[in-house]
């Protein structure tokens, strides 16, 4: 098993027992839970980033941090109203600031892109659905 497969599988693990909610990893089905006909029930996405190879993250003194690895993954959060993507989004941040993922580490917002994010529609599905992205970092040591 790789670290980026344990990693997504902790991601998981963290996002999952979030009330009414069903996680998928890296793909979504094309039929998705739903509360009643035509009302989807909330969704987390997990796409994993491939990540900096130890030897490809540089430190502040300039030679490579064979001590540590980071991987970038988006977390997209989709609802079927509004209120309930603020709810979802809401719920995936306060999981993933507040558990330690891997050993000590914890995710980090990217709080850049977070500042700029709004709502998106994917009306290509029926029912269509509301949609955020929410991208993070997260540095593991190596083991």
């Amino acid at each position: 098993v790789t670290v980026t497969i344990e990693l997504a599988e902790a991601i998981e693990h963290a996002l999952s027992g979030i009330e009414n909610t069903s996680v998928f990893q890296g793909f979504v089905p094309e039929s998705v839970p739903e509360y009643v006909p035509n009302h989807i029930k909330p969704y987390v996405a997990i796409f994993m980033g491939v990540g900096a190879g130890y030897e490809d993250m540089v430190g502040l003194c300039g030679t490579p941090d064979n001590d540590s690895l980071t991987v970038d993954f988006t977390v997209t959060c989709v609802a079927q109203t509004t209120h309930e993507l603020y709810a979802l989004t809401d719920a995936v941040r306060d999981r993933l600031a507040t558990k330690k993922i891997m050993g000590d580490s914890y995710a980090n917002l990217d709080w850049a892109q977070a500042q700029g994010q709004v709502m998106l529609t994917d009306s290509e599905v029926t029912p269509a659905r509301l949609y955020t992205p929410l991208t993070y970092t997260i540095t593991i040591p190596r083991g």
